[in-house]
């Protein structure tokens, strides 16, 4: 899944990187030689879990459990995992992020840096946007559809890990939207990434840390502001949901970050 070539530089990444252990929890579904009504078959598993398997042999500091989801309903619940598949990512502080799907492409560095944060426990946010962070002292769930395809997505994906990570009370989850065409169909998402705030506030396109600090300050604060209306008319680049060719980065594309 990850070329050799790009193994090696992993592996002397999180040799750099890592300080603290970082806890994979990867939920996974057996395909089935029947039609089970209801049941959707999981397209990335098998990739997913050979990533994450040969990532975890790139440093001792990254443990892997995977789990069957019908065998798991109650840690899956814990972490909200809804769909496969999904992965769990904890630190030293055990502040789990949840990425659903497969975060290839232009979103692997966005997986590999997350790893990165994990273990130290720390970000690339300056202090002015960590005292403001730290202001949020109520539960909020920030919940970012990204693609691979998507140029735009990595940065609303990276500043969503990182709020995650430095404030306990930011949970975050990173969709890759063409996986699950029945959810972006039912939030109506036509372009990416596609950001949904305490599931009050969503708006469409890449904004900077300041902006996407404003809209979770606003939802916690109580200000009122409908589905939608996202940052009162304004809103970032995007990429419209499959709008590039599937070969312009493809699924199994590989970046490492400062590459």
């Amino acid at each position: 899944m990850i070329p050799l070539r790009e193994q090696d530089l992993l592996k002397q990444f999180f040799a750099e990187r890592l300080t603290g252990p970082v806890k994979v929890e990867h939920f996974t579904q057996r395909q089935l030689s029947i039609i089970v009504p209801g049941r959707e078959d999981c397209r990335f598993c098998d990739e997913v879990r050979q990533m994450l398997t040969e990532l975890r042999g790139l440093s001792p500091r990254i443990t892997l459990q995977v789990h069957e989801l019908s065998e798991a309903r109650a840690l899956a619940a814990r972490y909200g995992v809804e769909r496969v598949p999904a992965t769990v990512l904890r630190g030293q502080q055990n502040r789990p992020l949840l990425i659903e799907g497969l975060p290839s492409g232009a979103l692997f560095p966005g997986l590999v840096e997350g790893i990165a944060f994990l273990s130290t426990g720390t970000t690339y946010l300056d202090t002015r946007t960590r005292r403001r962070l730290d202001r949020i002292r109520d539960d909020i769930q920030l919940r970012v559809f990204v693609s691979p395809t998507s140029e735009f997505s990595l940065a609303m994906m990276r500043s969503a890990l990182a709020f995650a990570i430095e404030n306990h009370h930011v949970r975050t989850t990173i969709v890759e939207a063409e996986e699950f065409p029945r959810l972006t169909d039912a939030y109506r998402i036509r372009a990416l990434p596609f950001t949904i705030v305490g599931e009050r506030v969503s708006f469409t396109g890449a904004v900077d840390d300041a902006t996407l600090l404003d809209q979770l300050v606003k939802v916690v604060e109580g200000h009122t502001l409908s589905a939608g209306e996202g940052l009162l008319g304004v809103t970032g680049p995007a990429t419209p949901l499959g709008g590039l060719p599937e070969e312009t980065v493809s699924k199994r594309g590989l970046i490492i970050p400062g590459r």
